[in-house]
């Protein structure tokens, strides 16, 4: 069985691990794929130290092209947002999926994500970052 450490997203801005009695919460099933999606979408690349290969190219990173950094076309940044997603192991396809982008250099994204659980369940979610 796939878990996930739970996370709070109760309208703040900024997702936070979710905590009960001084207890980190875990997740699991279609809630633990959601939230390891919303971090993967949610991590900037080379900003995790473990693994500055991991995240989404976001910014500038080295001269590379960025997605707000006006470098990629529409369908570049669909592509490696689409592929950020796949790369879950209980991801089985993307449904939908809806990006945009703000004036104010913000990206959302919002995907319908049919997904495979390890429990041999299959379950369709929305994905919101």
């Amino acid at each position: 069985m796939i878990f996930s450490i739970a996370l709070n997203r109760d309208g703040r801005a900024q997702a936070d691990y979710k905590i009960v009695a001084g207890r980190l919460v875990l997740s699991r099933e279609s809630d633990a794929a959601r939230d390891r999606i919303f971090t993967a979408l949610s991590t900037q690349l080379t900003e995790w130290f473990l693994d500055v290969q991991d995240g989404v190219p976001y910014y500038a990173v080295d001269g590379a092209p960025s997605i707000l950094g006006g470098k990629m076309t529409e369908a570049e940044v669909g592509a490696l947002i689409r592929r950020r997603i796949l790369l879950d192991p209980e991801v089985n396809y993307i449904e939908s999926m809806d990006i945009s982008q703000s004036p104010d250099r913000r990206v959302s994204v919002a995907a319908v994500v049919k997904l495979a659980l390890a429990s041999g369940a299959s379950e369709t979610i929305l994905v919101e970052v």
